[in-house]
Order: structure tokens, then C-alpha cells, then sequence
């Protein structure tokens, strides 16, 4: 059963109890990432999320992971564009412990300088190893060219040059802006009350808390201006182009957000893909070949991914646009509808075998909308899709004139907009 209780400083608590589970997963959910950040400080929601494990003012470094590896629980944190959210998973023996140390991290963080130009270099490798990814790279341009002029263009580590340029007072206005109790969600599941859940929040969370609460704000969707169609790309010495295709879809409030999910699950979501059993398995092209969609408050996408040898690109993207063409044209079939349905429904129901999957949706759902989907209503959204909602939506899609294609390789002078345009 799921509960929400939301406190007198604007801090929310959303708790999903499950009982015969061993483990209790916790998630202090930050309501800010890379689209909170300007000019003058990108990559800090990233930076600040690796500086919080770096020492307070009751444990080093060493205290916080020794003492979370000592009772065998899993700890990680991970910023997106939206959101920088730091978990444990533990027993519920162990949980007090948990929560005591993540506290702690919030509160008493020391942000030691000499760790902070340790951090910056650990930043700066870790933004240079996905440099040398061509996938990684080719997403990033994708993305960087799809939302151009929106708060989603930028990358969520920031560049080099504005990590190197992260400094003290910035960490603290961001993090006093910021990290304030009505952008906090803390979220559990698993063998916990809403009852024992509440004790933990307001000895260790609430009445730390100073200021006042303000309005929770559940943003409007902006409106997202494609480009015209742009095609980007990048040099790289690989044997194989990386290759993405970004075509706008809709913004995660819209009605039709469970329609986009069983669309993306037949046309790219698996082994019995579309994509996969046309590109793959019956030519041959590529390895790995498959879709995605991203919705947000700036909009959505849609995102075909691949890779193949430099000599199959223009071919690989020539059949892709002609399998597109089909399921514009001529919709998906009715078997394939109820296997995605199927496939969505059974694995949301293994998901929710995991107490971690469960906190993290849960506080997801509560940031977007103000509510908590129940696993039954996401379910019963799902039922409710139809042939021929998913036939509009995707010849919606696939009939956009504006759409980025991004290739990462070494022969940069292979057109593949003028592949993809001109299939007959």
C-alpha cells in the first residue's frame, strides 16, 4: 500500500509498504539536475552529488562507504537532467544506519577544498571517458541538436572548463537555492511502515529543517520548437559509426504517454523488435540496433539507435527509413499490440519485485505530477491502448519533417541525410 505525506517545510515523504521482503530501499530524490544550472555553473548538480560521499562533519570518506559496506548495503547516487538522487538498499535491521549516514551527507557535508580539487579532476576523467565513447558521443550531439535553445541541451557533467571553474560559493548558492526541503522527496519501499517511515523523516530530515515551506510547483510542459532537419557528426577513428536519429514525440504529460511506450516496445524495445528482426536478423547490418523515447517537460523523443561499419551506414539508414515508411503507412498488426502490452505489463510486475525500482519510481511519479501511480493504474493505462491510437501516434512521428540524425565515424564525408531522404 502507498502513502504520501507532505511536511510543514514543503519535504515530501512517499512510502510504498510490501510486505514478506527482506529489504527496504530508500531514495532522498532532489528535485534538481542540469536543466536547473546556467552559464555560470554547469555540471554543479553532478559535482555537488560526488562531493556529498567526500566527507561530513561527523565521518570521512572512508567512515561513510566502510560503514555502509560493514552492514551490506548498496549505496550509489546517480544526476540526471532532472534529478540527482542519492540510495541505499538494505535490510530493515540495517536501514537506521542507512538513513543516518545519508542525513548526515545532506546536513554536514564539509565540501573540504582539497577534496574539491580532487573531485574536479575525477569529474574531468570521467567526462573524457565518455569522449571516448562513440555511442556516448553520438547521443550527446543528438541530444545537444534535438532541444538547441532549451535547458535539456546541455550535457549533464558540464565541460571540463566549467568544472574546473566550480568553486565554493557556487556549490553553497546552488545547493541554499536548491537543495531546499520542498525540492526533497523522500521515498522507501519495501518492509517498512508508513508509521516507522515517518519517525526516521522527522528525526533526521524535517526538524533540521529552517526555512519555511513554499509552493511545490509541478512544472507546465514548454514548448519544444524542433530545428529544421540537421544532421550532425563527428570525426572518430572506429571501425564501426555510431548512429542516432531523434524525431520530437510528446512531452510526459501528455494523455498519450502509455500509447508512446507500447509504440517504442513494438518498433525498437527488444529482440522481436521491428527494428531488431528487420536491420539485424534479416540483413544483416548491424550488431545492435534499437529505440528509446524521452519524455519530459521540454517535449519529447523518440531515438533510433546503431551501429555498423562505415561501408553498411548509408545502407543500414536507407532500410531503416523504409521500415519507418511501413509503419507509418501501414500501422502495427494486432498480434503485435497484445505481445507489447504483454511484455510492458509482466516486466513492470517483475520490476516490482524490487524494492529499489519501486522507491525510485514512486519519487519520480510524485516530482512530475504530485501524485504516485499505483502499479495497478499503470497497468490498467496499459490495457487501454489500442491499434489504432498506436497507428496515429507513430504516423504522427514518423511523418515529422523535422528530425536530427548524428553520426560518430571516421568518414564524416558519407551523407546520411541524403541517404535517408531519398529511399524510393
Amino acid at each position: 500500500m502507498q502513502k504520501i505525506k507532505t511536511y510543514p517545510s514543503g519535504l515530501r515523504l512517499v512510502v510504498e509498504h510490501i510486505e514478506n521482503y527482506e529489504s527496504v530501499s530508500f531514495n532522498m530524490f532532489v528535485n534538481t539536475g542540469s536543466t536547473s544550472e546556467d552559464d555560470t555553473n554547469r555540471g554543479i548538480s553532478h559535482f555537488i552529488e560526488h562531493m556529498l560521499f567526500k566527507g561530513t562533519k561527523n565521518r570521512s570518506s572512508v567512515e561513510i562507504v566502510t560503514r555502509l559496506d560493514a552492514i551490506g548495503a548498496s549505496v550509489n547516487a546517480y544526476t540526471s537532467k532532472k534529478e540527482t538522487v542519492y540510495y541505499t538498499k538494505s535490510t530493515k535491521e540495517s536501514l537506521a544506519e542507512c538513513i543516518n549516514i545519508l542525513s548526515d551527507m545532506y546536513f554536514n557535508s564539509v565540501f573540504d577544498e582539497k577534496e574539491m580539487v580532487r573531485e574536479r579532476k575525477v569529474v574531468c576523467e570521467e567526462i573524457a571517458m565518455y569522449k571516448d565513447n562513440p555511442a556516448a558521443v553520438a547521443d550527446e550531439l543528438a541530444n545537444s541538436t534535438f532541444y538547441a535553445g532549451t535547458k535539456m541541451e546541455y550535457d549533464i557533467a558540464g565541460s571540463k572548463s566549467s568544472v574546473r571553474n566550480l568553486t565554493r560559493e557556487k556549490v553553497d548558492d546552488y545547493m541554499a537555492k536548491r537543495y531546499t526541503p520542498n525540492n526533497l522527496i523522500l521515498s522507501f519501499a519495501g518492509n517498512i511502515t508508513m508509521e516507522e517511515a515517518e519517525k526516521f523523516v522527522l528525526n533526521h530530515f524535517e526538524n533540521k529543517f529552517k526555512s519555511k515551506a513554499e509552493p511545490i510547483l509541478i512544472k507546465t510542459p514548454e514548448i519544444l520548437t524542433v530545428p529544421t532537419t540537421k544532421y550532425v557528426k563527428k570525426f572518430k577513428d572506429n571501425e564501426q559509426a555510431q548512429i542516432v536519429i531523434s524525431f520530437p514525440s510528446i512531452n510526459v504529460h501528455d494523455e498519450r504517454y502509455y500509447v508512446l511506450s507500447v509504440f517504442n516496445t513494438i518498433w525498437g524495445g527488444g529482440m522481436s523488435s521491428r527494428l531488431f528482426q528487420i536491420i539485424r536478423e534479416k540483413l544483416g547490418l548491424v550488431y545492435s540496433v534499437y529505440s528509446s523515447n524521452e519524455s519530459s517537460n521540454y517535449g519529447g523523443s523518440i531515438n533510433i539507435y546503431l551501429g555498423t561499419t562505415m561501408k553498411n551506414a548509408s545502407v543500414a539508414v536507407s532500410a531503416l527509413r523504409k521500415a519507418m515508411d511501413t509503419v507509418a503507412c501501414d500501422g502495427i498488426t494486432q498480434q503485435e499490440l497484445i505481445d507489447a502490452k504483454t511484455n510492458i505489463i509482466n516486466n513492470l510486475k517483475l520490476r516490482y519485485e524490487n524494492t529499489a525500482y519501486v522507491s525510485l519510481y514512486n519519487a519520480k511519479m510524485l516530482a512530475l505530477f504530485g501524485y504516485a501511480y499505483k502499479k495497478e493504474d499503470v497497468i490498467k493505462n496499459i490495457e487501454k491502448v489500442n491499434k489504432k491510437q498506436v497507428d496515429e501516434l507513430a504516423t504522427q512521428i514518423y511523418s515529422s519533417p523535422n528530425y536530427v540524425i548524428s553520426m560518430v565515424g571516421k568518414d564524416i564525408k558519407i551523407d546520411l541525410l541524403k541517404c535517408f531522404k531519398n529511399v524510393k
